[in-house]
């Protein structure tokens, strides 16, 4: 559901803000009620789009058991090779491949899990 967000949230931001924003000239296409129309509809998008991100960031980056109290990665530039491992795996075999070290790449653990295959390969 949070994929699709934008592909309907900008077009109905944009598009009600485009309105509301040349009421005269939309006006005189489309009858006037239709701006009050707008004003809600970008109001209550933005709300909407505003608290899922404020919500989604705040779990993910601040209180998400793996990162808790605070993520480091954007003060430090290093993100742990566990918290790798469980949130970028797929980035992680890539990086571990690149740098020959393909016999030390840990196994998946958390949504990753299911993806291991016996003798520590991943298909």
């Amino acid at each position: 559901m949070d994929f699709w967000g934008p592909f309907w949230g900008i077009p109905i931001l944009g598009i009600s803000g485009l309105i509301m924003w040349n009421k005269e000239l939309a006006t005189q296409f489309i009858p006037g009620e239709v701006i009050s129309f707008c004003l809600i509809a970008h109001s209550d998008e933005a709300l909407l789009a505003a608290l899922f991100l404020f919500i989604w960031h705040w779990y993910n980056v601040h209180f998400s058991t793996s990162v808790f109290p605070m993520g480091t990665v954007f003060i430090t530039g290093y993100l742990p090779e566990e918290l790798m491992v469980e949130e970028h795996y797929q980035y992680y075999k890539e990086v571990m491949k690149e740098a020959g070290l393909e016999h030390e790449i840990l196994p998946p653990h958390g949504p990753h899990a299911h993806e291991h295959v016996e003798g520590g390969s991943v298909a």
